[in-house]
């Protein structure tokens, strides 16, 4: 498979930038920045991604981030914004697209700002631990705590035999079925 020569020209924080592409290898990868809308609130989200398809024909993918993928497919709209030789400078125009103003905009989907490699490594400040425990207080659900071998066995003889309804099954198969074409 060959892939034609491409030029692009596009403008970015007021500057002009461009990029070529072509074929490299009997297998090209592309490297590519895009935009996931959700219509109806309003909200956006900005990613990148690299494949061995035209990003264009790479129809399937619906972005990484975590709050996307909540999403249900048909809600979101993908724009591939550009397409460039490497991730790196894919990775570039991320971050000058998300940067960490960006995260105050509550349409905007990201978790943290662009080009960087997601959570690897995050280590949370003083502030959002603060935060993660305000939002935990009075939660009585017991997180962390285990459950002794007789509550264990309690729960086991409960559940054993139970026969989910028919409503809860086709609840259980859509949430699969929206789980598999989300990815």
């Amino acid at each position: 498979m060959t892939f034609p020569l491409a030029s692009y020209t596009f403008r970015l924080r007021g500057q002009d930038c461009s990029t070529s592409l072509g074929p490299t290898s009997t297998s090209p990868m592309f490297h590519y920045v895009y935009r996931i809308d959700r219509p109806s609130k309003g909200e956006w989200y900005i990613g990148i991604r690299s494949c061995e398809c035209w990003p264009t024909e790479d129809t399937k993918y619906m972005g990484s981030g975590v709050r996307v993928s909540r999403i249900e497919r048909s809600q979101l709209r993908r724009t591939v914004l550009v397409i460039v030789k490497s991730r790196a400078e894919a990775a570039r125009i991320e971050a000058a697209l998300v940067l960490p103003a960006t995260l105050d905009d509550k349409m905007c989907l990201n978790r943290i700002a662009g080009g960087g490699r997601g959570c690897l490594g995050m280590v949370h400040t003083q502030q959002a631990r603060d935060k993660i425990g305000r939002a935990n207080m009075g939660n009585e659900s017991r997180l962390g705590v285990p459950h002794t071998q007789e509550a264990k066995d309690k729960i086991r003889d409960t559940l054993t035999g139970r026969k989910a309804t028919e409503e809860t099954k086709a609840k259980m198969r859509a949430a699969w079925v929206r789980r598999k074409t989300a990815k």
